[in-house]
């Protein structure tokens, strides 16, 4: 188990290399100075000039590139152009309401989604099975900005029953936490659903089925972990992708997470800011696909050697 942990997290570094690397090079080649964004209009173009020189944007791109990259690892993602703070400070703020926000949003899909998914196997196409199916597949292809705005207008603004945005108490988290996590609940609904039908086949469960057990029992007992193996591994990547940022449900909430403050940064042409947020997000995503895969191996020891 140690040497297939050990693999992954090398097959990771040049991932995360590469990815810094791309993402570095698309943010150099965008049109127009940062500096001179940052300083307005009535700037003067020798200041402009004298400023850029002492920030090293004029200097080869793999010289500043490597300097990112080893400041980077001293956990120094530059200061913030709009804002002149240090990057790492405004994610350090910023972070722990993206967690809330996601360990909110994944308890409202893991709640919603797995019974879903095996009351839909165990009422295989009946109403029961059609109705939750519909309403996942709705969750998963509705636009998320559709269904927050639609949140608010009922629940916020008719009834009242709930703050339109902010994140200062439980409340505030309810109405993010549904659109985020909805369609994530009916993926793990449809997933769910789909592998405890195809485990259903298997020889034990007929030899279960034959010795009188009802079918809740058959399912718990014998079907249920099996299915759910590979739902493990999408939930955990489900995890780490909220945490990498909810854009779209942070800025429409008003939510001072990672997704709202790379928003902010391309607004406001925050070069530094928009660097450390897009490669903090990704390197979550990164570790969380990684962390999904380790995972995965201790449920199922059998693709350890693969």
């Amino acid at each position: 188990m140690t040497k297939y942990i050990i693999r992954r997290i090398l097959t990771a570094i040049p991932i995360m290399i590469a990815v810094v690397f791309i993402i570095f090079m698309l943010l150099q080649v965008l049109p127009g100075n940062p500096i001179s964004i940052m300083m307005g209009e009535k700037a003067k173009p020798a200041v402009i000039e004298r400023v850029s020189r002492e920030l090293g944007l004029y200097d080869p791109v793999l010289v500043r590139f490597g300097r990112y990259v080893w400041n980077a690892l001293h956990g120094d993602f530059g200061r913030s152009y709009k804002l002149n703070r240090q990057v790492s400070d405004l994610i350090k703020l910023s972070f722990p309401n993206t967690v809330r926000l996601a360990i909110s949003a994944s308890l409202f899909a893991w709640l919603m989604g797995i019974p879903a998914g095996i009351i839909s196997a165990i009422k295989r196409n009946k109403f029961v099975d059609h109705f939750v199916m519909a309403i996942a597949l709705v969750g998963i292809s509705s636009p998320v900005f559709w269904g927050a705005m639609l949140l608010q207008f009922v629940f916020g603004f008719k009834l009242k029953l709930l703050p339109l945005s902010g994140y200062n108490s439980y409340k505030h988290m309810i109405l993010p936490a549904i659109i985020l996590g909805w369609a994530s609940a009916g993926s793990i609904a449809r997933m769910v659903r789909s592998n405890l039908l195809e485990v259903m086949k298997n020889d034990y469960i007929r030899t279960a089925r034959s010795k009188g057990l009802k079918p809740w029992a058959v399912v718990y007992k014998h079907a249920l972990k099996n299915s759910l193996m590979p739902v493990v591994t999408l939930m955990a990547i489900q995890f780490a992708g909220m945490l990498s940022g909810a854009v779209i449900t942070e800025t429409v909430f008003g939510i001072g997470g990672i997704g709202r403050l790379t928003v902010d940064a391309i607004n406001n042409r925050d070069m530094p800011l928009l660097q450390g947020a897009t490669i903090f997000s990704t390197l979550i995503i990164i570790i969380g696909n990684m962390a999904a895969d380790i995972m995965y191996s201790f449920l199922d020891p059998r693709i350890r050697d693969r």
